[in-house]
């Protein structure tokens, strides 16, 4: 066993005793789940299973190819690309400053990404709504807005109607944590809807419509304890909003970006690296043998075969030649190379680096056939993502106490694909020449600043327009003094 085995080992060990899951998870299939997600997590940054046993004090011979991260990254990158806006209606209104500043107060940009990776690993992301929680600014004053936290897949679970499984009627939260003493503990959170309640005589007690949290904790070697009366959310909506990553039926869990047999592969594209590498490592230099003679060894120990000394054999009828491989490895690197072609079509997604050859010779057309598959599967990303978006800007505005709730539209970027600008420019110049576009549509589409760019283009005008006059009143002065 190798050191970096025996690491690994020891690692699984103690993420095993450090979870300590309850008889009821282990049944339930809630360390099944949990394992899961940290796999595909793990996967995604590179933490893969090694494929070869390492001898202790030998060469660790395994490589890890990493093509599960640039699924995800290219997918990510594609669904958000350069970010979202969101547009409500009305020109500059309040709500729209509102809900501006509330997004920049969370860094929008960041956490909208954050949130992805997490629903691209698990299959399902989500996010939780903390009123105040968070310092921003608006219109140059310091305000409280609502926090929006990034919720760790593993630790989330969700209870269905029995006879609606996309209606959600609990959430619930569940981690590892320790207490004061420094011993493991289990906290959980139970976001429940609370419907209409009544008595035994049928009379209504509780009109319901609104949500509950409870909070509970587990310590070490005891049962769950409720912490404190449950909590009233007075909303008709969850401070929890889920969505799915890849569009699943029949369940309300979704896709994650790699799925069970994309992991094997992934394994077997490993192995046949790592076994490529072994044997490069053992034909790097050539291996000398010798049949019918004796080499004779140095005082040193060492063997008069080594390059710096005069080699003499003792024999008859002796032979010396080298140990050579009968093949380039050729077909093993095709293989390698076929298993990684497996895992990107399997997955929609384009592998750039067979393109750099034949940059030259794309279109602007051929290059969105190419990425066509890879923009479906983004249409369908985005129907999804942008669905959880209008439900949590809604949210927001009315956690807010903004007038309008509508949340508009939302307005998604171009996709940033490798283009040949000449084209562009050429057919942005045809659109606005016969007038299907105006000169400030093309200026957004090339990142300009249209108000800016007039400002600076009128400016420049003028200082033209006073050299010029200040050269032709030069030539006057010297004509008169002619």
């Amino acid at each position: 066993m190798g050191i970096k085995e025996f690491a690994d080992g020891a690692r699984n060990v103690w993420k095993a005793i450090s979870v300590f899951p309850d008889p009821e998870d282990l049944y339930g299939g809630r360390k099944e789940y949990f394992d899961s997600i940290r796999q595909r997590t793990e996967y995604r940054l590179g933490e893969q299973d090694r494929q070869l046993k390492v001898k202790f004090g030998k060469p660790d011979d395994n490589v890890r190819s990493n093509l599960i991260g640039k699924v995800v990254n290219q997918s990510v990158y594609l669904l958000l690309s350069k970010g979202v806006l969101f547009d409500l209606p009305g020109d500059d209104s309040k709500e729209q400053k509102w809900l501006d500043a509330c997004w920049e107060a969370n860094q929008k940009d960041i956490i909208l990404k954050k949130m992805a990776i997490n629903s691209a690993d698990a299959g399902t992301g989500y996010v939780k709504i903390v009123p105040d929680g968070v310092f921003g600014t608006l219109e140059g004053k310091e305000k409280l807005f609502p926090r929006i936290v990034n919720l760790d897949p593993k630790h989330m679970e969700m209870i269905t109607h029995p006879e609606d499984f996309e209606q959600v009627i609990t959430y619930i939260i569940e981690y590892d944590t320790k207490d004061l003493e420094g011993k493991p503990m289990k906290r959980r959170e139970e976001t429940t809807h609370i419907g209409e309640q009544r008595d035994a005589t049928g009379k209504v007690v509780d009109e319901g419509g609104y949500w509950e949290v409870t909070n509970y904790v587990k310590p070490y070697n005891e049962n769950w304890k409720q912490m404190g009366v449950p909590v009233k959310w007075e909303q008709d909506f969850p401070p929890i909003i889920h969505w799915q990553n890849l569009p699943a039926p029949n369940t309300v869990y979704g896709e994650p970006e790699a799925s069970d047999s994309l992991l094997e592969l992934q394994d077997r594209r490993n192995f046949n690296a790592s076994n490529i590498n072994k044997i490069i490592r053992f034909h790097a230099h050539p291996k000398t043998y010798t049949v019918n003679l004796a080499i004779p060894k140095r005082k040193d120990g060492g063997s008069s075969m080594d390059t710096d000394q005069i080699t003499q054999f003792v024999g008859e009828n002796g032979k010396v030649a080298n140990l050579e491989m009968q093949s380039d490895l050729a077909a093993a690197i095709q293989f390698y190379d076929l298993l990684g072609k497996q895992i990107f079509d399997q997955t929609s997604t384009v592998d750039v680096s067979n393109l750099k050859d034949k940059l030259g010779q794309l279109t602007n057309f051929s290059v969105r056939v190419l990425f066509q598959e890879a923009l479906w599967k983004m249409d369908m990303k985005r129907e999804l993502f942008g669905h959880m978006l209008r439900r949590l800007n809604r949210r927001l505005l009315i956690i807010g106490d903004q007038k309008n709730t509508d949340v508009g539209v939302i307005i998604w970027p171009d996709v940033v694909l490798p283009t040949d600008e000449s084209e562009r420019i050429v057919v942005q110049e045809f659109e606005m020449n016969k007038g299907l576009v105006s000169p400030q549509t093309v200026s957004v589409e090339r990142n300009r600043d249209f108000k800016l760019e007039q400002e600076r283009i009128k400016k420049a005008k003028g200082s033209l327009e006073t050299i010029e006059n200040e050269s032709n009143q030069t030539k006057g002065q010297k004509g008169q003094e002619g």
